[in-house]
């Protein structure tokens, strides 16, 4: 009961902190600065459900799923404000589901990355330059089984086998009642061992996964002082990997279009309700995945 007391005791703590740091922090979403403030931190929770019977083929044609589609994505995000022009973030990813014979879950790669803020025209335009890095803490080993005659991945892969780069740029234009921000990232992703598993057979090979880019833009409009309205597209680009020196066919293109809805509880807290359309892909699901997720600054 006493431990009970006292950890009663820190979490008020830690929430009048909140309340007493976040006071300056803009109450609009359109309003909020690209980067956290100097010594503000801002943990992220959400989650994406992704079920279809549909998938993009290799020829960017929708075709039936020759299995079972279904992903779900856990995603915990941390942001810390350095200086008020330098942002530290680090997340990591838990991905579950199941892709045809492919089933598992696990964490994904854990990534840290630095923003640094050379535009800053607090009522019209921010800009910042980004970099970030991940480290291979995912599953990224092939296994492959022959089902009717065909080569099938059943290997659960939720990453990649050496370390990844991200440079990239971001950006927030605000206007009174709305605003539009986004970020340009290429993808530089490293080559590493892995082992594959062939039936009873399991060698170790080099695998290089390919490069690729990342492209969004978000457009929000405040309705309301705690209620703000976003339409996002996203566009994710992978190049075709290399094992061993073979080319491999899982190329990935991916054009996500995302509404959601954001409220604004109070200077500290975030709730957003969101679905997302793939309206074009290559390698991907066909459908529309949807997310749940909160913010809390302290």
């Amino acid at each position: 009961m006493a431990r009970f007391r006292i950890g009663l005791v820190l979490a008020w703590g830690l929430i009048w902190a909140a309340a007493a740091l976040g006071q300056d922090y803009p109450a609009r979403e359109v309003s909020r600065p690209l980067l956290l403030p100097r010594s503000l931190m801002e943990i992220d929770l959400s989650t994406s459900l992704f079920t279809t019977n549909q998938v993009y083929n290799d020829d960017n044609a929708v075709k039936a799923a020759p299995g079972d589609y279904q992903l779900w994505n856990w995603l915990v995000e941390l942001k810390y404000g350095v200086l008020d022009s330098v942002q530290f973030a680090a997340r990591l990813p838990y991905l579950s589901g199941r892709l045809d014979q492919a089933q598992g879950a696990s964490f994904g790669d854990l990534a840290g990355e630095f923003s640094f803020r050379f535009l800053n025209r607090p009522d019209r335009i921010q800009a910042a330059g980004l970099l970030r890095a991940s480290y291979p803490t995912g599953l990224h080993d092939f296994g492959n089984d022959r089902y009717a005659g065909q080569m099938i991945q059943t290997g659960w892969i939720t990453g990649d086998p050496g370390w990844d780069l991200y440079p990239g740029l971001s950006y927030k234009w605000i206007w009174p009642n709305w605003a539009l921000e986004g970020r340009a990232e290429y993808w530089l992703r490293l080559s590493g061992p892995v082992e594959q598993n062939v039936g009873v057979y399991q060698n170790s090979l080099d695998l290089d996964p390919g490069d690729g880019f990342y492209l969004q833009a978000t457009g929000i409009h405040q309705v309301a002082d705690k209620l703000a309205v976003r339409l996002g597209a996203e566009l994710t680009s992978l190049g075709p990997g290399t094992l061993q020196g073979e080319r491999l066919h899982d190329q990935k293109q991916l054009l996500l279009i995302e509404p959601s809805a954001l409220i604004q509880v109070n200077r500290e807290f975030d709730f957003f309700l969101g679905v997302g359309y793939t309206a074009w892909g290559r390698n991907t699901g066909y459908g529309f995945p949807w997310m749940i997720g909160f913010r809390s600054r302290f």
